[in-house]
Order: structure tokens, then C-alpha cells, then sequence
């Protein structure tokens, strides 16, 4: 399945629902550091992001939580090419600690 028709075809916010799980059939690739990262994963979370902002959710109140180093940087990468995401914060899970968002997206790979 192509990327466009995965986040095309995806069940999103139903209302009476507010949580969403979603299995990326994906291979994740391990690192030097020992640490995994997965790139379509990567895509998959940028391409809700718009879903979400055209639900009128604003970008400082959306959250990416990973538990793996590796992941947080290519996220971190990818994002900040885009200057209308700056205020996405992506964190690991004790990045979170004490924080409070409306939307959290959890990067599991």
C-alpha cells in the first residue's frame, strides 16, 4: 500500500472515540548507537499532523513521544524543515515528564 492511501484510508478521530492505535506494517532499522529509527513511521506522523490542524487542534498543543533516541532525532530532523511545525515538541518519554498536551502521538516503531 502506498503511504498517501495508508493515511488515507485511516480511521481518524471519531468523537465518541478520542484514541486511535495503528500498526505500520514496517521494518525498523537499527542503528549505530543501538538505538532504532523507522522513516516511514515518520511520514505516517507528519501526515496526521495535518488531519489534526484541520480538526482546529494548534500546533503547540501536539505532542510526540518516542522511546528511542534514534527515532527522536530523524522526527526532529524531519519536522524542522517545516517552520509551521516548530512548536510540535518530540520528546522521549521523560521528556514529557511534567507536561501536558491535547494530542499525543506515540512513535513505538
Amino acid at each position: 500500500m502506498l503511504k498517501k492511501e495508508i493515511i488515507n484510508n485511516m480511521p481518524f478521530l471519531n468523537k465518541k472515540i478520542p484514541l486511535l492505535f495503528y500498526h505500520l506494517n514496517s521494518n525498523e532499522e537499527i542503528t549505530s548507537n543501538c538505538s532504532y529509527k523507522n522513516e516511514l513511521e515518520v511520514e505516517i506522523i507528519f501526515q496526521l499532523i495535518p488531519k489534526l490542524i484541520k480538526l482546529k487542534v494548534e500546533i503547540k498543543n501536539i505532542g510526540i513521544i518516542t522511546p528511542y533516541n534514534s527515532q527522536k532525532a530523524l522526527l526532529r530532523r524531519f519536522y524542522e524543515s517545516f517552520d509551521d511545525l516548530k512548536d510540535i515538541q518530540i520528546e522521549s518519554v521523560d521528556g514529557f515528564q511534567r507536561k501536558e498536551k491535547d494530542f499525543i502521538i506515540i512513535s513505538t516503531l
